[in-house]
């Protein structure tokens, strides 16, 4: 395992998130006919996200008290069931209603669903950043995989992006290796985030009319470990 990139800190960001169960995507997308839809690898990306927590799951339960500086880590890749040779290991920081993302690409050199998480640590340990490897030993305990299929979308004129998550599943890890066994689905829940630099008005009232939505606490990593039963 061989770290590639360490990408630049993103700088700290507003995000607005919208859980919006049993909603229609299609109605959605339409209120977005104004924005850019921006195309990746695919039109709709596969997003899945292996996460770590210490065996309180702290971070977890953070999150639901609203704690005003808090941290999870997780490993991320796109469009695969498990990533052939690169995946990227994220920080998620969140500071007075602020967030700020530390990300960096690791390349393996085995499948990860074939090592086992005890190998994985290790492997991990021995090239992340300082940042990376501490939090990792202070949250070495893997909780759940959480997989969903994302659209982007941007403003024509300004920095505001949006996303729509859409057929949410988590994962439970309760095997020495990581897994895509024994799903729980999230079965008719749309998650609409919009996200901008600090300091930036979002302006959504104007672009989601006439839904007319209110902002929702929403955590995908929580909501998978609620779908799971752990909390």
């Amino acid at each position: 395992m061989e770290l590639l990139e360490q990408l630049p800190i993103q700088g700290y960001r507003q995000e607005l998130k919208f859980a919006l169960p049993g909603a229609d995507p299609a109605k959605i997308r339409a209120l977005l006919r104004g924005f850019r839809r921006l195309r990746f690898k695919h039109d709709v990306s596969l997003v899945r996200s292996l996460y770590f927590d210490d065996a309180r799951l702290s971070a977890c339960k953070e999150n639901l008290a609203s704690v005003d500086d808090r941290l999870k880590i997780r490993l991320r890749w796109y469009d695969s069931r498990q990533p052939h040779d690169e995946f990227y290991a994220e920080l998620k920081q969140r500071v007075a209603g602020l967030t700020r993302k530390r990300r960096v690409r690791v390349r393996i050199d085995a499948q990860l669903f074939q090592l086992s998480y005890k190998c994985l640590h290790r492997q991990l340990l021995a090239v992340l950043p300082p940042a990376f490897s501490h939090r990792l030993t202070v949250s070495s305990d893997p909780v759940c995989l959480v997989e969903y299929r994302r659209e982007h979308f941007a403003s024509p004129h300004g920095p505001l992006r949006l996303t729509l998550d859409t057929a949410l599943k988590a994962y439970p890890q309760k095997s020495s290796r990581p897994g895509l066994r024994f799903p729980v689905s999230m079965a008719g829940m749309v998650v609409l985030e919009a996200k901008a630099p600090a300091g930036h008005p979002l302006e959504l009232a104007r672009v989601l009319a006439p839904l007319q939505l209110r902002p929702t606490r929403y955590s995908k990593y929580v909501e998978g470990c609620r779908g799971l039963g752990l909390i």
